[in-house]
């Protein structure tokens, strides 16, 4: 496996699959990692300045298939092992969560679409906080959409595609910034 993906895995250890180039500058004191790393990641897999380094854009830029990489995490838990992650940036323990929630939607609505998004939405904003989407389809999607870091996980999960994420409170965003 390339280096960078690797040490990359060994960093997320909630397996989100993205760094931010802040929490970068004290892993490298933490885990006394070559001065020139955190520069060298950054100008190689972060070259907008977003502030975040995504297992994604490491293997797109190093060539390495992101299926195999996302291996070297490790076995999955049971409840992802039917669920083939198209994009993330969700922490493994949410994800879990999630499938569970659309597992028990799924034995009350598995032919009922609308009740089975209205239901997920539901329980995502009771455990979560408010302001979830929902979004699932059969066939070919494209969508563009505006999320709080840290709460988008799309994925395929039997015969159905799920797109669930969060989009910021601006209220809460403004209150914070006075």
């Amino acid at each position: 496996m390339d280096a960078s993906v690797k040490q990359f895995i060994e960093l997320d250890t909630e397996h989100k699959e993205y760094l931010l180039t802040d929490d970068l500058d004290n892993l490298q004191k933490e885990k006394k990692m070559k001065e020139n790393v955190v520069t060298e990641w950054k100008s190689k897999f972060d070259k907008n300045n977003t502030g975040k380094i995504t297992l994604s854009e490491i293997c797109k830029v190093q060539n390495v298939d992101i299926k195999e990489a996302r291996k070297q995490y490790g076995t999955p838990p049971p409840e992802l092992a039917d669920v083939e992650i198209i994009e993330t940036d969700m922490p493994e323990a949410m994800r879990v969560k999630v499938c569970k929630m659309i597992d028990e939607g799924m034995k009350t609505h598995e032919k009922d679409e609308a009740g089975l998004v209205n239901f997920l939405k539901k329980e995502l904003d009771n455990t979560f906080g408010r302001l979830w989407h929902v979004v699932t389809v059969y066939g070919r999607y494209y969508t563009f959409y505006t999320y709080e870091m840290g709460y988008n996980f799309t994925f395929k999960k039997n015969e159905r595609i799920f797109i669930v994420y969060k989009t910021p409170d601006c209220e809460e965003l403004s209150n914070n910034q006075q």
